[in-house]
């Protein structure tokens, strides 16, 4: 089974750059890791001369979203051992690294090469860490296979399956079966992955610990930094509406929904992926409401009357959240749901396409339940919750519900700290 896996790789491989000829995503993905090998080693090289004897910590993201539910881990690591570790962060996704690359916390950032055995084996001989973190979905055997010849310790964390993934059916789960037992050890989100990594391998160590990203958004409310522009720009709003990682569909909704509303309400619409033409088509449709965040920065003032803003920069939306009164969350119309922590931690009323994966996104279900979140289909279904959000009352019920619903769930971060602290103390 293995080496079919590394024969797919290799396939991967081959049609990624095919694809890089006509998607732009793919061709940052190809153009990432130019060059590799030689900025991999002088990176390791050049932090090694500036901190010798020092060992190192690496993490392992897929993307944003894995870094955010690492991140609280890494700055907890940083916070109390950055003096006796360096710390090496990569990323497989362009969306994760062009957005952390320059992220003060880390000594080197890098992507991940591709899962090949000689790829891996380089990679760890390179970097030679002595503790490694891979989050949540992160099973790259080839590397797994390389760090436990050399006998590393490794942990999983913010792991989280059902049942009928992959991994656990025939024939796959044999193959997943080895490739997970060999793991220090793993932090499941909830007790159901944990009930089925038990059943995969009885004698690993598995913990319930929790979702890191309530940690993570904690933090990120501590720690809030101002978006100046933006809050002259909402200054005596009615309402303000943030579309956070926005799709086609709900980027329709908000915009027929948009023309009914009146003045003193605001929409922030930051798109998934941040296209220019298509946010300049946007604008050329709605010329008299729209303006884009580049141009707001340069004189709020000026823009004050426009109804909407268009984000055209990345890294700035879980900050935007602050200001929202009502976020509408992208991906639920095509079971992709993104972050709905983000904007709960303010206390904002959260909406998000009604066609989420009910079991991938247990805490939109949950918060569902309690009221501080609801599934949408239409634009009429906008300006129904826009009417309900206009009451003083229900938003302050809202922002009781969603602040309450975060805080009650913090804690995994601790957890896994505590657990690994003795290793830490051992290098």
């Amino acid at each position: 089974m293995r080496f079919l896996y590394t024969f797919l790789i290799y396939v991967y491989g081959l049609m990624i750059n095919v694809a890089a000829f006509f998607t732009p995503k793919a061709r940052k993905w190809v153009d990432g890791r130019q060059n590799y090998w030689h900025n991999l080693e002088s990176g390791v090289k050049n932090v090694n001369a500036q901190s010798p004897n020092k060992p190192w910590i690496w993490f392992h993201c897929a993307s944003l979203g894995e870094f955010e539910q690492g991140r609280p881990l890494i700055e907890k690591i940083h916070r109390n051992h950055c003096i006796h570790y360096n710390i090496c962060i990569t990323f497989f996704s362009p969306s994760g690294y062009d957005v952390r690359k320059h992220y003060p916390l880390a000594d080197l950032i890098a992507y991940l090469p591709l899962d090949t055995p000689a790829n891996a084996k380089r990679f760890v001989r390179i970097l030679n860490p002595s503790l490694i973190v891979f989050v949540k979905y992160e099973l790259w055997p080839n590397f797994l296979r390389a760090i436990r010849e050399k006998n590393i310790y490794h942990i999983l964390i913010s792991a989280r399956w059902r049942k009928n993934h992959r991994i656990f059916r025939f024939p796959l789960q044999f193959f997943y079966q080895k490739v997970l037992s060999g793991f220090s050890a793993i932090f499941t989100q909830d007790s159901i992955t944990q009930a089925l990594l038990k059943q995969l391998n009885p004698d690993s160590v598995i913990v319930e610990a929790g979702d890191t990203r309530f940690d993570s958004v904690v933090d990120t409310l501590e720690k809030f930094q101002p978006v100046p522009e933006v809050e002259k720009w909402v200054k005596g709003a009615g309402l303000v509406i943030v579309g956070g990682s926005t799709w086609a569909e709900e980027e329709a909704i908000l915009m027929k929904a948009g023309e009914k509303l009146p003045p003193e309400i605001k929409l922030l619409i930051a798109p998934h992926e941040i296209h220019p033409e298509k946010i300049h088509k946007y604008v050329e449709k709605y010329p008299e409401e729209s303006v884009v965040f580049s141009e707001l920065l340069k004189n709020p003032e000026q823009y004050a009357e426009k109804k909407i803003c268009w984000i055209d920069q990345i890294g700035l939306l879980s900050r935007l959240y602050k200001y929202a009164d009502i976020a509408l969350v992208g991906g639920g119309f095509s079971g992709n749901l993104h972050n709905i922590l983000e904007p709960c931690v303010y206390g904002s009323f959260i909406l998000f396409g009604s066609h989420y994966n009910k079991g991938k996104f247990p805490e939109a279900t949950d918060l569902t339940e309690k009221g501080g979140a609801l599934g949408i289909q239409t634009a009429e279904d906008l300006e129904k919750a826009i009417k309900k959000a206009g009451e003083q009352s229900f938003r302050e019920k809202i922002r009781s519900i969603n602040r309450r619903f975060v805080q009650e769930r913090t804690g995994a971060t601790e957890q896994i700290y505590k657990y690994i602290l003795e290793e830490i103390k051992k290098k």
